[in-house]
């Protein structure tokens, strides 16, 4: 079963293609030829990270193809002087603004452990968000509690259970703007606000799972060894002395000034990062084409929660294809009417998502550079 599904996710972006040889013939035999190729490469390399990147390479294709395949690159390119340099500027600065408040909201997640510089903090998000720019499966959530870990040294269990407390809370902030945006009955779609409701529900579910795992852990941990009894002595033990570590990072619910600090620091970095994709819209003159009824804060909400759904997907560096069908989508979802493609709208927001992302990366990748340069740090995990 296991190889059968190895098999079929290898085999999902050859089977697109496929089905997509009329559109392109030419392309599409050749991306065949060539993803075909890795995935015989990877029957006889033993080594799960390669066949874990030729997946996530494959849907980031798949995400791409559905985004640019009808884009005229004529007009594409052209679209890029609509940038207003000025504009991007503020964007630079809140883009910088948004990760200083996210080391203050962390700093109060990692109080209990041990009190950690700004300046630390600061620096470890940055060159994770680089890492999650260059390698693909958002491994810069990993680094950064080990390159924290090395910095200050505390127990990298302990601050990556700090790393997964902050992305619950981050995508229950989430999920509440989504299903806001939803009851303002201004997008007419029953399915996404279930979806919304159903996301929210899950982050919900995950922040109970947690308080309960915090003031009733050794009741938990009882009934975890009853259900792991297969596994062998020795991994059960290192699994359960990750578990204590993990539990460490979980002593904000104790302390109800850090906890209500950390929530409005959380709400304070959407805020940020809302404004942030505003700016963004804004430079490039995108809002004249949303419908009129449809408030411009209210649509940098929904473009800003689809891409943080977007980006968790699976996918290649910099969640790149997913990024860019994110924001397509964002527009489809408001019936605006130039998301049919091949029109010089269409275009104009194709080419909008590619500057968004090209922007991110280059910042992310260019400040984590000058961050490990400083420390004297390489991106090699010991």
């Amino acid at each position: 079963m296991k190889k059968a599904l190895k098999a079929g996710l290898l085999l999902l972006p050859v089977l697109y293609s496929l089905i997509r040889l009329k559109a392109d013939t030419g392309f599409y035999i050749f991306f065949c030829a060539v993803y075909a190729s890795f995935c015989l490469l990877s029957c006889f390399i033993r080594n799960a990270d390669f066949f874990k990147y030729l997946v996530q390479i494959g849907i980031s294709y798949i995400f791409l193809d559905i985004s640019f395949h009808n884009v005229d690159f004529s007009l594409f390119f052209r679209s890029f002087r609509l940038i207003d340099m000025r504009i991007f500027l503020l964007v630079l600065v809140t883009t910088f603004l948004s990760l200083y408040i996210r080391a203050y909201k962390w700093k109060y997640l990692l109080q209990h452990i041990k009190p950690v510089r700004i300046k630390s903090l600061f620096n470890t998000i940055i060159v994770g968000f680089m890492v999650n720019s260059i390698f693909p499966a958002r491994l810069g959530e990993v680094y950064r509690a080990y390159m924290l870990s090395r910095l200050e040294k505390i127990s990298k269990s302990s601050i990556f259970a700090t790393v997964v407390l902050e992305r619950v809370f981050d995508g229950l902030v989430i999920g509440i703007g989504i299903v806001y945006i939803f009851l303002l009955n201004i997008i007419h779609h029953k399915i996404f606000y279930q979806a919304g409701l159903i996301g929210l529900g899950f982050y919900v579910a995950a922040i109970l799972f947690l308080l309960v795992f915090y003031f009733r852990k050794n009741a938990l941990v009882r009934i975890m060894k009853r259900l792991l009894f297969f596994i062998p002595g020795k991994i059960r033990a290192r699994i359960f002395s990750l578990l204590d570590l993990f539990y460490e990072g979980l002593h904000i619910f104790k302390n109800i000034r850090n906890l209500l600090l950390f929530t409005i620091f959380t709400i304070l970095t959407w805020a940020v990062i809302i404004f942030n994709m505003y700016l963004f819209l804004e430079s490039m003159k995108i809002f004249q084409y949303i419908p009129i009824s449809f408030n411009p804060l209210v649509f940098s909400i929904l473009m800003t929660g689809l891409l943080a759904i977007g980006i968790s997907i699976p996918s290649g560096p910099g969640a790149i294809g997913p990024f860019q069908a994110s924001i397509l989508f964002s527009f489809f979802l408001v019936n605006a009417h130039y998301v049919k493609t091949g029109t010089y709208e269409y275009n104009l927001i194709a080419s909008f998502s590619m500057y968004c992302w090209i922007s991110q990366v280059i910042i992310q990748i260019a400040a984590g550079l000058v961050v490990l340069a400083r420390e004297k740090m390489t991106l090699k995990m010991e």
